[in-house]
């Protein structure tokens, strides 16, 4: 229990690993060089893999080697560094040719068991760039990005910890070319050479080894990949992360085609607005809790919002969708009220008649509050007394309009409708 706390891995990985120690490594035969081909059977433990390492630095026998099962990590990041392939097996082969001199194929991954060359990469940077050309990188029956990052390692020249400005230079030179390239070419999803020239480009690289680990992976990155025509679903397969597609900025609308639901797109971060642009809709949007002021930020229009019947009319006002939009829609002004839009709303969308509010059911008092003069009250159908009530003045309601007969019934007086400009036989 304690050993496998210490590894960080479960009790029971820790056992099996200790009932495969029973059949023991051949570590005696391969520091000897008495065998020519070998395959480690499981996942060693951290001990057996230093062990190893050292009887594999002695060998110069073994020609095909498969250490696919055995544990080592291949590429950054590392997860757990005694178990770095590049740190230990991989630095003392590039170290050391007479290191494993005979190996002419090397595995390291059980997902795309691809054989890396190492005996013909070893043998100059033209039979390195000759080898690396056949086959494409990152596609089925190819190197994976492990394989990838193992070749780069092994003939990594530009290694120096503390570089110079030239070692710096002849890294960085190289890969922004890359990157540059692999932009350009990014808008044209057509161009069925980004592939190739992307291929042959990382090959020289590879194969000349002045280019710094930290360069290197920008070349493999997701973004660059994507900027070449390498789909979500093709780095899915090459066991990219979707937070790494995420980061190096494929869109939600990628990922979605990819078969990422809503709730996943939005727990890796992307945004309303960036779902909105994957079309993702409504109904799906509300199922994975977003509120209707989220969606309104995102873009989604009023009229998705209605056609969805997802949300309340009260939480589309909420989130401040407009009347003008809500209108357009196809709500109803008495929908709209409802929802406790105002008068003053309905006005500002100068879209609604006076007569159109009024038959929705607003009040003369709201349509004053609205800012709505007492020509537009007359206009509108509202009477003498609904005006009246409104707190209209006689004088506006005689330039309204407003017939004297209608003013009496409202319980106006002749003395002040005469000041308001009445005459006395007016009806």
């Amino acid at each position: 229990v304690q050993e496998a706390r210490k590894a960080g891995i479960s009790v029971a990985k820790k056992g099996v690993q200790l009932w495969n120690v029973g059949a023991g490594l051949p570590l005696d035969a391969i520091k000897r060089g008495s065998i020519t081909k070998w395959g480690c059977p499981y996942e060693i433990s951290d001990q057996e893999l230093v062990s190893l390492v050292d009887a594999l630095g002695k060998n110069g026998s073994l020609e095909r080697l498969d250490l696919s099962l055995a544990g080592f990590e291949w590429m950054q990041p590392i997860q757990r560094e005694e178990r770095s392939a590049l740190s230990t097996l991989l630095e003392v082969m590039n170290g050391d040719d007479k290191v494993l001199e005979s190996l002419d194929k090397l595995v390291i991954n059980p997902s795309t068991n691809w054989e890396i060359p190492v005996a013909k990469l070893r043998s100059g940077p033209e039979k390195a760039i000759k080898v690396l050309s056949e086959t494409p990188f990152l596609t089925k029956g190819g190197p994976g990005r492990e394989e990838m990052h193992a070749m780069f390692e092994l003939l990594c020249k530009n290694r120096n910890p503390d570089p110079g400005e030239q070692e710096l230079e002849l890294s960085y030179a190289s890969v922004t070319k890359i990157f540059t390239d692999a932009q350009k070419t990014a808008e044209n999803k057509q161009d069925k050479t980004a592939r190739e020239a992307w291929h042959k480009a990382v090959t020289q690289l590879i194969a000349k080894g002045m280019t710094r680990r930290s360069h290197f992976k920008v070349v493999i990155s997701a973004e660059v990949l994507r900027n070449v025509n390498f789909g979500a679903q093709e780095l899915l397969d090459l066991s990219f992360t979707a937070e790494e597609l995420k980061a190096d900025f494929f869109t939600a609308r990628e990922l979605h085609e990819a078969a990422f639901q809503p709730f996943a797109l939005k727990e890796l971060g992307y945004t309303p607005k960036d779902l909105w642009e994957a079309e993702i809709p409504v109904k799906e949007m509300k199922k994975v809790g977003y509120s209707a002021k989220d969606l309104k930020g995102g873009g989604y229009t009023a009229q998705q919002m209605k056609n969805s019947q997802s949300y309340t009319l009260e939480e589309l006002k909420e989130a401040r969708y407009k009347p003008v939009d809500l209108g357009e829609a196809g709500y109803l002004i008495k929908d709209l009220r409802t929802a406790k839009f105002t008068a003053l709303d309905l006005r500002k969308a100068l879209m609604f008649s006076v007569q159109m509010i009024r038959d929705a059911g607003y009040t003369a008092h709201e349509m004053k509050s609205a800012g709505y003069d007492a020509t537009h009250i007359r206009d509108a159908g509202y009477s003498a007394q609904e005006a009246n009530d409104a707190g209209y003045t006689l004088t506006q309601m005689f330039t309204a309009g407003f017939a004297a007969g209608h003013l009496r019934a409202a319980g106006h007086k002749a003395g002040p409708m005469r000041e308001a400009g009445y005459q006395l036989m007016d009806q």
